[in-house]
């Protein structure tokens, strides 16, 4: 009896020895998948702002403490319309069950109509050659969003766009359950920080994008502003000098002929005083001549 009970309570250490065992394996694994993505692209709590609707579809909305963050000045702006508009905006988002690499671009577009963006700001989205990348954790996809804007309407000749990109990466995880959000970050140009579009580091403003945005294209209008107006003066400056190349050649020319009719006329005056000095010679030997034949009868 004592050796069936002995028997019976090494089995149950075993048992917990090897279930400790498994656990532990567990929790070392888990702590080194959360250690190998700090940025929480692949691994991150579902996120609040995605609703499930009645047809199993996800929404992304905008959270209860989202609103626009407008001073005074653009209150009296169109900006504050363009805020309006998306204020309550609501866009399909895809699981990770769900997503197809063909509705990607479609998903950044519905994205960027919910940023309050200042008006007459166009935007284009690509996908990138080499779009895929396979991690670990799961795969990123990678987009690019181009904001273009034309000069104003006072340089209107030449109409260079001033254009700035933002980089976005979509992350499908292989860790998370399948009905859990697809993730999606990016970064704008000239710039090392990732903003979120869901999760809980997702800025809580969407009206933000648009200063980043705003700055690179003013600071590019503004750029090719002052190249045309240096070239605009550049060739005010050489017509300038070509009037006056001119003005010196046409002095010129009328110093020239001005000498030119003062020679003839001096030619003129000495040939015809020439000329009556000869008739003078002439007149005077004939009267000579006819003098001595009178003498002579």
């Amino acid at each position: 009896m004592q050796q069936k009970a002995s028997c019976s309570k090494t089995a149950m250490e075993d048992i917990q020895l090897c279930a400790n065992a498994a656990v532990g394996k567990a929790i070392n694994e888990a702590i080194d998948w959360i250690v190998s993505d700090p940025a929480e692209q692949f691994l991150y709590k579902y996120p609040r702002e995605c609703v499930v609707q009645a047809n199993n579809r996800l929404k992304l909305t905008p959270v209860a403490n989202e609103s626009a963050s407008t001073s005074a000045k653009e209150r009296q702006s169109s900006i504050r319309a363009v805020t309006e508009t998306n204020a309550n905006k609501r866009i399909d988002w895809f699981r990770i069950d769900e997503f197809s690499l063909h509705q990607l671009v479609q998903l950044v577009y519905d994205y960027l109509s919910m940023w309050r963006l200042t008006p007459n700001t166009q935007y284009q989205v690509h996908l990138e050659k080499d779009a895929v990348s396979e991690q670990p954790q799961g795969c990123t996809y990678c987009l690019s969003a181009y904001f273009s804007r034309h000069l104003q309407p006072e340089l209107e000749q030449r109409r260079p766009l001033a254009m700035t990109k933002v980089n976005f990466k979509v992350h499908v995880s292989r860790l998370l359950p399948q009905f859990y959000p697809i993730m999606m970050t990016y970064r704008f140009e000239n710039s090392n920080a990732d903003y979120y579009a869901l999760g809980r580091r997702r800025l809580r403003h969407l009206d933000f994008q648009r200063f980043f945005i705003d700055m690179a294209l003013e600071t590019k209008l503004g750029f090719y502003a002052q190249i045309l107006k240096t070239i605009a003066f550049g060739n005010v400056q050489k017509k300038s000098r070509s009037v006056d190349k001119h003005k010196e050649e046409r002095e010129k020319r009328k110093e020239l002929k001005s000498a030119v009719t003062t020679l003839c006329i001096c030619a003129a005056t000495d040939s015809e005083s020439r000329l009556t000095e000869s008739s003078n010679g002439l007149e005077t030997g004939t009267e000579r001549q006819r003098k001595s034949d009178k003498e002579s009868s």
